[in-house]
């Protein structure tokens, strides 16, 4: 973000946000899943608390609900997993897991959300399973904006290779090139 753009409501400037990031990290958002994006990140914002969550427990305990509360309680863990991958991966480091284990539980959440409401938003949270890790690279780009990378190369190529993020195998083909020619300078200068 080379810029400071304030628009005129928060909606709009989480929006603007979330466009330049998608564009950024090339990925196509439609309509539906980014303003998912735009509303998740708003409804967030001011929930510091977020990071005490034992989501395989809350994503259990969501399972054995019905009904809506059932969904509501999955659409939740769905929804910290995606907050936790894109914006927080640290925090796997912190709880000793990967990062992959969040796009795990945050897909299987909003699988079962989508499987528990069968109409109205059940194809929205069917979407959100499938779109994932797009979603995740464009909250990783927010993050990254205007500053290095925070994953580790061992990370993105488990990022790319397991769970197929495009935002990790960029970073990783243009860390590749650069290393490549700073090689074959050096060769050319010896």
């Amino acid at each position: 973000m080379d810029k400071l753009v304030v628009e005129p409501t928060a909606i709009s400037q989480w929006q603007t946000l979330v466009k330049e990031a998608a564009t950024t990290s090339k990925c196509h958002l439609d309509d539906e899943l980014e303003s998912y994006l735009v509303f998740l990140l708003m409804r967030n914002a001011d929930k510091p608390d977020m990071t005490n969550s034992v989501l395989a427990l809350e994503y259990l305990q969501g399972l054995l609900t019905e009904g809506t509360q059932r969904a509501e309680q999955l659409r939740e863990v769905g929804d910290k997993c995606l907050l936790y991958s894109g914006l927080f991966p640290e925090h796997a480091y912190q709880k000793q897991v990967r990062i992959h284990y969040f796009i795990e539980i945050g897909q299987a959440s909003y699988q079962q959300t989508s499987e528990t409401l069968k109409r109205g938003y059940a194809q929205m949270y069917q979407r959100l399973s499938e779109y994932f890790v797009m979603l995740m690279d464009v909250l990783q780009t927010i993050r990254d904006m205007g500053r290095e990378y925070c994953l580790d190369a061992l990370t993105l190529h488990e990022l790319s290779s397991e769970c197929g993020s495009l935002r990790a195998r960029n970073i990783l083909d243009s860390e590749h090139n650069i290393l490549s020619v700073n090689f074959r300078d050096h060769r050319k200068n010896a």
